[in-house]
């Protein structure tokens, strides 16, 4: 499912998006699939908000990235940061200090004046989730967290989460032909 769906999201593009998240998990030493549900998920949500697939590709990357800097700078899993991020770029403000920032209007006001020359509340839906996104990569660059995933990819919290995805990507892979063989059995 989880492939289906990341074909139907990046369409003729699936092929630099697979690239795109395979160099992000080889530089931050992720699996690949540890975050391809949520890389998915937030492509998914930035075509709704008006960015075309290259646009929705790019803020995605860029998200990811962050999110990984941020779960490695916090000691947190990449999950779990990747989901307060989703949801901080989604309007959801309280997730601002879980990201290590401070969202106040005052603050994305002053962040859609130097990127888009307007208050925050009068962009459209894709430029204010660009705004946010631009907030947390300032924020992780201004704390020292921009580029931490890399640093830590030896960390205890990735390996353990590295390990856990291996082991799915193994029963999946075992799975697959008995389910294959199921199915006709199940269906008679």
């Amino acid at each position: 499912a989880s492939n289906a769906q990341f074909t139907t999201v990046f369409g003729d593009m699936e092929t630099q998006a697979r690239e795109a998240l395979n160099a992000i998990g080889q530089e931050m030493d992720i699996v690949p699939e540890r975050l391809q549900g949520s890389f998915t998920q937030m492509a998914s949500f930035a075509k709704t908000s008006g960015l075309d697939t290259a646009e929705a590709l790019d803020l995605t990357s860029r998200a990811t990235r962050a999110a990984a800097d941020g779960a490695a700078f916090y000691d947190k899993s990449i999950e779990s940061v990747t989901e307060s991020l989703q949801s901080f770029l989604k309007g959801n403000f309280a997730n601002d200090a879980a990201l290590g920032i401070s969202a106040t209007e005052t603050t994305r006001n002053a962040a859609a004046n130097k990127l888009y020359g307007k208050s925050f509340k009068d962009l459209s839906e894709a430029q204010k989730q660009l705004t946010l996104l631009q907030m947390v990569e300032d924020g992780n660059k201004l704390s020292g967290a921009l580029g931490q995933a890399a640093r830590e990819s030896d960390g205890l919290e990735n390996v353990m989460g590295n390990l856990k995805q291996a082991g799915t990507n193994a029963l999946s892979a075992i799975g697959q032909p008995l389910l294959e063989m199921m199915i006709p059995v199940f269906q008679t």
